[in-house]
């Protein structure tokens, strides 16, 4: 994980995923945050896919799935290639399927302006924050 910009947390199976640079934050369901959780420890997403297709009901088209959202998390800069290669097997428990295989990583830009703020720089004296100072006054 690009531990300098991003910032994680799994909350009840969920991740949550804020990227410090771009303001944006992203949501994983129960499968994606398992997955996402698997590739920052070092596997592979092939070797996420077959662990999954070892499972029973997972679609066949698991390992395409893996590796678009391996290289979606890439491009946005979660991940950064690492040569790390864990020795411990894969392990899914079955909690993380309860709303099935398919892989979710939604991206949200809503709140971009306040996660880019700086609260100690940019609070207007007179209003304090959540305010933020408007333009001019920051030029001054």
């Amino acid at each position: 994980m690009n531990k300098q910009e991003i910032f994680y947390d799994n909350a009840d199976g969920q991740g949550i995923i804020i990227n410090s640079l771009n303001g944006c934050y992203y949501s994983l369901n129960l499968v994606s945050t398992a997955v996402f959780e698997l590739l920052c420890a070092g596997h592979s997403p092939e070797a996420i896919a077959e662990a999954l297709l070892a499972l029973k009901g997972c679609p066949e088209n698991i390992g395409q799935e893996t590796e678009a959202f391996a290289r979606s998390l890439l491009e946005e800069r979660i991940l950064i290639p690492s040569a790390l290669a864990p020795e411990e097997e894969i392990k899914l428990p079955a909690e993380v399927f309860q709303e099935g295989f398919k892989l979710s990583f939604t991206k949200f830009d809503d709140m971009q302006d306040l996660l880019l703020s700086d609260p100690v720089h940019e609070a207007s004296p007179e209003m304090g924050w959540p305010n933020l100072r408007d333009e001019k006054e920051q030029q001054q």
